[in-house]
Parts: structure tokens; C-alpha cells; sequence
């Protein structure tokens, strides 16, 4: 027989326009051991995230944390165009847009913090990323349940960076004389070098460049 036990939690969500407090719903069903979350299940201390065609409109970045994905990727298009650090990130929102500021109809007293956290910024812009890495590939994202955030994500971070450094970007298909510096020789070799050693990594037959840059 099938038991399933919701628990409502208390929680923040951080918006476009302002700190929402909200009370979240959480299930466990007891015939296969799985606690379901607002993004991701819960089984045998493993988190895996749930399979959508679209990135969720909310991420959930801590355990009573919730941050609308348009949030995110202001932090992140933050940090790649003016290099606003993860904790400027947080203050600038706070400041603006009112972390601090809770609305008029916010239950007193409420046991969470309005304001956000650089910890906050950083865990929102690693789930973001990983989860878009993931659609992409059509996989599914599991991790370690417990522990700390940066340890939680620390092998799929991994995963992903080695991807990119054996497959590189899709631009790195993309050559010719104005962008990219061409060394003769019969064959391209790429190296890598990682703890005090350069080792061989891949190979090609070198061609000849042709074609006019994207650029111009």
C-alpha cells in the first residue's frame, strides 16, 4: 500500500521585483523511498533533477531558497560583461530591488533572511549552467544530496569541464585567417598540461583554412 507524507515548508523566493515569502509542499512515498522536492526527487541520497523541455522558471538554491531563472541569468550576464562579483551579485540586489524589504503581507516574525547571499548567487548560476549543460545533451542531472553545495556539484562541474576541454565550445569548429593563428605542419597536435606533465590529447590532419570571417 502506497503512503505518501507532504510536509509544508517554509521558504523565500527571490524575484525580478522582490523577496516573495511562500509555504512549499514536499512528498515522500513510502513504497519506493523517494522524497519529491519542487526541483528534483530524493532516493537513496542521491538528488536527481527532473526531465522538462524547458529550464524551470524557479530553481530552488538552498533549502528554504528559491530564485526565478530570469534572476539568474542577470547575475550571470553580470559577471560576464561588467565582472561584478558574486557577492556584489547579491548586494546590488538586495540594494535595488529589495532583499532586505519584505511585502506588507509577509507573516512577522518570518525566520528567514530577505537578503541574498553570494553562496546564494554562485549555487543559482552552478545549477542554471549544469542543468542547461544537461538539456542539451538530453541527460539527467544527479548528484549527492547531502553535504555542502560546492562539494554536492563539485563531479558535475568536473564532468562538464572536461567535456569542454576535449570538445571545446561550438565555435571551435569555426576557423579562418582573421580569427584564428595556424602553425604548418602535416598534422595539428593539442596538448594538455596537468600536474607537471604535457601530455597528448589529440590529434588532426591540419587543413587549410578558407572562407570569409563571420566577423566581417
Amino acid at each position: 500500500m502506497r503512503c505518501l507524507y507532504g510536509r509544508c515548508i517554509l521558504s523565500a523566493k527571490v524575484s525580478v521585483t522582490c523577496v516573495i515569502t511562500s509555504f512549499l509542499n514536499s512528498h515522500y512515498i513510502t513504497e519506493c523511498k523517494t522524497n519529491y522536492h519542487h526541483n528534483f526527487r530524493v532516493f537513496a541520497g542521491q538528488r536527481t533533477y527532473y526531465t522538462t523541455t524547458t529550464i524551470p522558471d524557479i530553481i530552488q538554491v538552498g533549502e528554504h531558497q528559491f530564485v526565478e531563472t530570469k534572476v539568474i541569468n542577470l547575475w550571470i550576464n553580470m559577471m560576464l560583461l561588467s565582472w561584478t562579483s558574486a557577492t556584489n551579485c547579491a548586494r546590488l540586489y538586495n540594494l535595488a530591488i529589495g532583499g532586505q524589504r519584505p511585502l506588507p503581507n509577509t507573516p512577522v516574525p518570518w525566520q528567514f533572511s530577505f537578503a541574498v547571499t553570494s553562496d546564494q548567487v554562485y549555487d543559482g548560476f552552478t545549477i542554471l549552467s549544469l542543468l542547461e549543460d544537461c538539456q542539451l545533451r538530453r541527460q539527467i542531472l544527479t548528484v549527492p544530496h547531502g553535504g555542502p553545495a560546492k562539494e554536492r556539484f563539485k563531479a558535475a562541474v568536473q564532468a562538464r569541464n572536461n567535456r569542454m576541454r576535449l570538445y571545446g565550445q561550438p565555435e571551435l569548429r569555426h576557423h579562418c585567417l582573421t580569427c584564428t593563428r595556424f602553425f604548418e605542419g602535416k598534422y595539428l597536435f593539442i596538448y594538455h598540461f596537468s600536474n607537471g606533465k604535457l601530455e597528448l590529447i589529440l590529434w588532426f590532419y591540419y587543413r587549410e583554412p578558407k572562407g570569409i570571417c563571420c566577423s566581417d
